[in-house]
């Protein structure tokens, strides 16, 4: 029997998982996929190729087939020439009568083109810098520069239909005009539109392309130009001033307010958003630019980006980066449920990166942190998508689950049952997590297995059914090399036995951990394991015979303290129990009699129940050890007690088993004093055929004798 007199506390740990803290402070370094390309620059060579006898036309065509045939332009022609001959008509010479807007936008568009080739190979300056930030403007504004405004475009629209009609334009025309012919002014108009166009977005690509070089070209009043345009009905123009205030960054004139909402818009309609999430992840690492800018709505604009396929699995993980920035803000709620499905679309997907899904986990935890629930068809897809043979992102998700648990139940943790054998352990330190397997070296970490203990713990609290096999794991689990899943696995069985029908071959295999060297673990195995009994006992009447005998074992003669609880009482209880259901069954090896002896001699709060089962037990003819009978004297005597404990006298006479002295007398004495009739004779008759079991002393014969003959003078006498 166990003897506990000492309190003792729990070696289950108290400290809550750190998971949440660990994704916090984890710092996942991304690096936008719009990272500055680094541009070579060739150095320039004086001179000049011209001629004096080309006309503008022919000399602009002549340096634009240089550039693209790969050719480098040298310092003049780059520097002096071509500024001074680009925006307008007014600067360019012999150009064809009443073509001159025509051949002057075609010209202006082929200078920009030469700008932009050299941009990239060649540093342009300021002068000409500063004539490609004039095309940064509205189509309207550069029509004004190139063609003089709407009589300007009106006199390209008449001329052009009138060469058109008589078939009469010049060869050099004919060649700007390589990409066919308009046949209608609305067509004329249209590509008109379609060139100036076309310049501004070479402009601002050169302008890009020096800036990669040199930010300082942007000064102050360039950058307030720039950015009236930000909302430009033209989105590739609009995306390319979004790259330039990217590369600014942190620049107090930038209206970064307008350009994320250009961003947001940009995202909305789902076309060239690679800048626009490069914009927005810059601003979500400011603290107080988070603040401002992103909101719910937000949120839900940049999540849903995860729904297009084309995305980058990089550029994903910078719009998981953003939404994390935001959400690590104390004031920010968690997602929502319309933002977690398009989260479920990114977890749901095989093909995504390890370090997307769990960048991708941390916004589920910072959400958890917050929201102290999570949906269930979140927790469905994590828990489907593990066991598919990334350990990592299991056991992360694990950790997440774990967080989970500790408000909520998991409604599938049968699932998760074979985590309980996992041999991975935690290792963290201040910026990154990994998983390594057990060793000498690193069992007092945090292992896996634990936390799946806990979560069976804390879902067999909220009474969560699990299934059989999960029982069976729980079990194995008691032979880890870790002592809080030992505990863990342990409470969790003492939780599924108040609920859960053990069977008869895991309550044998429960008996063997018992008596563990964990305290925790012998404790609520023990619990586990009378529990488990009784409910088998009270299902089909009866349990293996090695069950009872193995219950003198068990029993707790002082306390079974665990922390603040005693448990003494729930355990004697139930082996009570057991043993008067088991009494009219089989006769109970001796050891088993331990247990009554010593409720009959040093307990009082167990006698009645005891002195029941005795009852019962000797009632079906089993015979109770001379020990039991004489602990019986302890209490024959109480009076509360003295109806159960004479119907168990009288069994054991009844039974030919020999008695006191002691009880003689008092059953003598019974005979003698009481006035309740059917007592009297009922004693008279225990005289009777004790004296047939025994041999009785004299003076109790004598006794007996005398009592006899008193009875009969009384009956005479009536």
């Amino acid at each position: 029997m166990k003897i506990k007199s000492k309190s003792k506390q729990s070696e289950e740990s108290t400290d809550a998982l750190s998971s949440i803290n660990f994704f916090k402070n984890r710092k996942v370094d991304v690096k936008t996929s719009t990272n500055t390309e680094i541009l070579p620059t060739v150095q320039d060579k004086g001179g000049s190729d011209q001629s004096m006898w080309r006309t503008t036309s022919v000399e602009i065509s002549n340096l634009y087939q240089r550039v693209k045939s790969g050719q480098i332009l040298k310092k003049t022609d780059k520097d002096e020439y071509l500024p001074s001959r680009f925006l307008g008509t007014d600067n360019k010479w012999f150009l064809t009568p009443g073509m001159k807007y025509i051949e002057g936008l075609h010209l202006d568009l082929m200078i920009s083109e030469i700008f932009l080739e050299i941009s990239k190979k060649q540093i342009l300056n300021d002068k000409t810098i500063h004539l490609l930030i004039q095309c940064i403007d509205s189509l309207d504004g550069l029509e004004w520069k190139i063609l003089g405004g709407p009589t300007g475009r009106a006199s390209a629209i008449m001329n052009y239909s009138l060469f058109l009609k008589a078939a009469l334009f010049p060869l050099h025309i004919l060649q700007l005009l390589k990409g066919g012919f308009a046949v209608n002014e609305d067509d004329i108009s249209e590509r008109l539109t379609s060139k100036l166009k076309a310049i501004r977005i070479n402009a601002i690509s050169a302008i890009y392309n020096c800036m990669t070089r040199n930010k300082g070209i942007i000064t102050d009043e360039r950058l307030n130009h720039i950015q009236k345009y930000i909302d430009d009905d033209e989105k590739e123009f609009k995306n390319w001033i979004i790259q330039i205030l990217v590369l600014i960054e942190d620049n107090k004139n930038v209206d970064y307010a307008k350009v994320f909402s250009e961003c947001l818009k940009q995202l909305e309609q789902a076309e060239n958003i690679i800048h626009p999430i490069s914009y927005i992840y810059e601003q979500s690492k400011d603290v107080n630019r988070c603040k401002e800018l992103f909101d719910e709505n937000s949120i839900t604009i940049i999540s849903s980006v995860f729904a297009k396929q084309d995305l980058s699995h990089h550029d994903k993980l910078i719009v998981c980066s953003i939404i994390n920035n935001y959400l690590q803000s104390s004031y920010r709620k968690g997602l929502n449920k319309i933002q977690l499905r398009n989260y479920a679309t990114l977890l749901h997907c095989s093909q995504e990166s390890e370090d997307l899904k769990l960048e991708a986990l941390k916004s589920i935890v910072l959400t958890v942190e917050k929201e102290k629930m999570l949906p269930e068809f979140i927790m469905e897809i994590l828990i489907e998508n593990m066991n598919k043979g990334d350990d990592k992102f299991d056991n992360f998700v694990i950790l997440v689950l774990g967080i989970v648990a500790e408000q909520q139940a998991i409604f599938k943790v049968d699932r998760l049952a074979s985590k309980l054998l996992e041999d991975s352990i935690i290792i963290r330190d201040e910026v990154d997590i990994i998983f390594e397997k057990a060793s000498e070296y690193n069992l007092d970490c945090q292992w896996i297995s634990s936390i799946v203990a806990q979560m069976f713990v804390t879902s067999l609290q909220k009474k969560t059914r699990i299934n059989d096999q999960s029982i069976d794991y729980l079990v194995k689990s008691l032979e880890s090399k870790d002592k809080q899943t030992c505990i863990l696995s342990a409470k969790s069985l003492y939780l599924a036995a108040e609920t859960h029908e053990i069977k008869d071959p895991i309550l044998f295999e429960l008996k063997e951990h018992i008596e563990s060297r964990i305290y925790d673990v012998s404790v609520y195995l023990t619990l586990a394991y009378v529990r488990g009994l009784a409910t088998l006992s009270s299902s089909y009447g009866f349990i293996a015979a090695s069950h009872v005998s193995y219950l003198p074992r068990i029993y707790v003669c002082e306390d079974l303290q665990l922390g603040e609880e005693n448990f003494a009482d729930k355990v004697n209880k139930e082996i009570l129990f057991l043993l008067y259901n088991e009494a009219a069954n089989n006769p109970f090896e001796d050891d088993v009699f331990r247990i009554f002896d010593h409720i009959l001699l040093l307990e009082n709060e167990y006698q009645v129940e005891a002195i029941e089962i005795l009852r019962k037990y000797s009632a079906n003819k089993f015979l109770i050890p001379d020990d039991t009978v004489s602990a019986l004297e302890n209490v024959v005597t109480t009076p509360e007690l003295f109806n159960q404990v004479f119907q168990v006298i009288e069994n054991i006479i009844h039974n030919k088993q020999i008695v006191s002295e002691n009880i003689l007398r008092i059953i003598a004495d019974n005979f003698y004093l009481s006035h309740d009739n059917k007592l009297r004779e009922s004693s008279y008759h225990l005289l009777d055929m004790a004296n047939d079991n025994q041999d009785i002393s004299e003076a109790i014969f004598k006794y007996s004798n005398e009592i006899m003959l008193l009875s009969m003078r009384i009956k005479s006498s009536r």
